[in-house]
């Protein structure tokens, strides 16, 4: 696994992926599976990992990654034949909803919360969006987008997807 990390995964992501990545077997994979002869690996084994750090209380998310990197390494495995059978195949990720319940935790869904600037509020950041240096040059350059999106409700992505034909000046009207 350290051999196809460092061949197919290196060049492929970031460096901070990978180091997470390198880690994630390092610390989580190695220890409990790294003994085995990597043909020997069986869909029992894979969920005995996961069931191992689910129980230890890791994160889900955690787990996820563990999985994610053995779903990854064992396709390879099969796709060059070094494997005849695909232990993940098998081996489904275990639900959020029962991960969570076995560490006694809920999974409630999370609402996001929306934040209104009062009036006040709204004409202090139009001042600061507007300072200039001494010269007249402004301070912040995006001034008039971040201005676009506080009067109009626009998110960062249908801010930055905006085209000119878009935009109908005349009528006052933007387009999405």
């Amino acid at each position: 696994m350290g051999k196809w990390l460092r061949v197919f995964k290196f060049p492929s992501v970031e460096r901070g992926t990978y180091d997470r990545l390198e880690c994630t077997a390092k610390y989580q994979i190695y220890p409990i599976l790294g003994g085995k002869v990597v043909g020997d690996i069986t869909s029992a084994d894979i969920k005995a990992l996961l069931n191992h750090w689910m129980n230890e209380g890791y994160a889900y998310t955690t787990v996820k990654k563990v999985y994610n990197i053995l779903t990854d390494y064992f396709r390879y495995l099969t796709q060059q034949e070094y494997i005849p059978k695909n232990p993940m195949a098998a081996a489904p990720m275990i639900k959020k909803s029962n991960f969570m319940a076995s560490q006694g935790k809920e999974d409630l869904p999370t609402s996001e919360t929306v934040t209104i600037f009062t009036p006040e509020e709204i004409a202090k950041f139009k001042a600061e969006a507007l300072q200039t240096w001494g010269n007249g040059t402004r301070i912040y350059q995006q001034a008039a987008a971040y201005t676009l999106m506080l009067n109009t409700g626009l998110r960062t992505g249908e801010a930055l997807g905006l085209l000119n034909s878009d935009i109908d000046l005349e009528n006052r009207v933007l387009h999405l």
